[in-house]
């Protein structure tokens, strides 16, 4: 196998310690053992635990969905993201006809070239708002195909799939015997009235795979707690894989993880995230109104991210690394998500380094602007072209 670089991570494991602000967050502030409220017994052995993961936890685990499940349908993993490892290699292989929903966060993305699938791509597309055509996923469908891949919330739009669009989905699925694969680690974190309903509502167990995890909605990125749901036999699968990676989470992470997902404290978790969320949107939006018409955005429906339109002819690549040179400021480019042209921005952190990351950002596009509309225009155009 043979990884692509995953710009995201890449670009910001590089740059996150060194930056004075960070807009690349794509959870919420990470909370303290204090503020949990979760007091760590004195006596507890720092042994394995179940490598599945422990009884407790995986009952905790199932008790958020709606739908009839058993311990044995989960599996306990590190982070979300050992969560789509076990996925795609559980399901797929060399030469898989498979769909992949973008623009993605593009682990899944690169773990599929690297398996050398075949690889569709389902765009939700910037001139129609980013919201799903059905129909165009229909189309994309043929009778090799194997699996459709989802984040539902999507990273990095915001966007969510509702129920008749989850319906539709599940359908098509349905029709030609096709694996749903959806990453709901933002399920929980929404911006409007509804909540995210999972896709496990509307399609069959045996036929579904669920991610999801504790690092964002939660503020718990540092205890990497995840999760796969699927049917028994896929469990087990992904479980056999698991013993060839990490095993199993850490004892620590184990009794923190299903002590928080209890109802009260994950309710009171997931009403903070809304809370600092919604009022860093309202911080956002006002800064993106007075740009001058420099910056728009895709309103977010869910997630603690925006996605904001650069409105230059600029290489937005550069343009963020221009920014983390001068200003020490950190934001996500798009070209990390194959969609160049856009800045996604983080909505979970402290709103007073978001309104003064973004007012930056903000200035130093009017400078630019500025300078692009001067007197020696094509001489400016070529000095912006090249940023």
């Amino acid at each position: 196998m043979r990884f692509p670089k995953f710009c995201l991570e890449r670009w910001q494991s590089l740059r996150e310690y060194r930056v004075k602000i960070n807009l690349a967050e794509s959870g919420v502030y990470p909370l303290t053992l204090e503020e949990l409220g979760i007091e760590i017994p004195s006596n507890l052995l720092l042994g394995y635990v179940m490598t599945k993961g422990l009884i407790e936890l995986r009952e905790a685990i199932i008790n958020i969905y709606d739908v009839k499940l058993t311990r044995e349908n989960v599996l306990v993993t590190n982070g979300t993201s050992e969560a789509n490892l076990l996925a795609v290699l559980s399901l797929i292989s060399r030469g898989n006809e498979v769909i992949v929903q973008m623009p993605d966060y593009m682990q899944v993305y690169g773990l599929l070239k690297a398996l050398n699938a075949k690889v569709r791509e389902w765009w939700l597309k910037p001139n129609e708002e980013f919201k799903p055509s059905i129909d165009h996923l229909s189309k994309l469908l043929s009778r090799n195909t194997r699996a459709i891949f989802i984040s539902n919330p999507n990273n990095p739009t915001g966007k969510v799939l509702n129920n008749r669009e989850l319906r539709e989905i599940a359908e098509i699925a349905r029709e030609n015997n096709v694996f749903l694969i959806f990453d709901e680690v933002y399920r929980g974190l929404e911006l409007v009235d509804n909540y995210t309903p999972s896709i496990l509502e509307y399609y069959d167990v045996d036929k579904t795979i669920v991610t999801s995890g504790l690092s964002k909605v939660y503020g718990l990125p540092g205890i990497r707690v995840g999760w796969m749901i699927s049917s028994r036999k896929i469990i087990n699968k992904a479980w056999s894989i698991k013993d060839y990676t990490t095993i199993s989470i850490s004892t620590l992470s184990s009794y923190v993880a299903s002590k928080i997902l209890q109802p009260q404290i994950r309710n009171r978790l997931i009403e903070r995230a809304r809370r600092i969320v919604s009022g860093n949107l309202i911080v956002a939006k006002s800064i993106i109104s007075k740009s001058k018409n420099l910056l728009s955005h895709v309103e977010p429906d869910a997630g603690a991210y925006i996605l904001v339109k650069i409105h230059l002819p600029i290489n937005t690549l550069k343009l963020a690394e221009k920014i983390y040179r001068e200003k020490s400021i950190l934001v996500n480019p798009g070209e990390c998500f194959n969609l160049p042209g856009y800045f996604r921005i983080g909505l979970g952190g402290l709103s007073e380094e978001l309104n003064a990351g973004m007012k930056t950002i903000t200035e130093t596009l009017q400078k630019l602007n500025h300078n692009n509309s001067g007197s020696h225009t094509n001489h400016h155009r070529s000095i912006l072209a090249e940023i």
